[in-house]
């Protein structure tokens, strides 16, 4: 992975990996317990993921976003084979790192 632009943080790379960790979905329940509870009522299942290792960190989870329960989650997976069924191919990606 290398630095596009050092004014913004922009990296690029071409591992779909570097972009596509894995996330889930999970109740607020099994990471925040009583006495805390989640306001707004509706946002109750939290999106985590492993970050992947950069430099000299390791890989670590973290939460992401908070998902009321009208929505459902779109793997990282499903993403990039519908990106690389529309394009073909890619030869590389840039993206923002916003965890480090």
């Amino acid at each position: 992975m290398r630095k596009a632009s050092e004014k913004n943080h922009l990296f690029t790379t071409t591992d779909w990996e570097t972009i596509c960790f894995p996330v889930k979905s999970v109740p607020v329940s099994q990471i925040i317990n009583e006495p805390y509870r989640m306001i707004p009522p509706d946002r109750q299942r939290l999106i985590i993921g492993s970050l992947p290792a950069t430099g000299n960190k390791t890989s670590q989870e973290a939460i992401f976003a908070v998902q009321s329960a009208g929505y459902s989650l779109v793997p990282n997976a499903t993403l990039r084979d519908a990106v690389t069924q529309v394009l073909g191919y890619f030869d590389r990606i840039v993206h923002k790192t916003t965890w480090e």
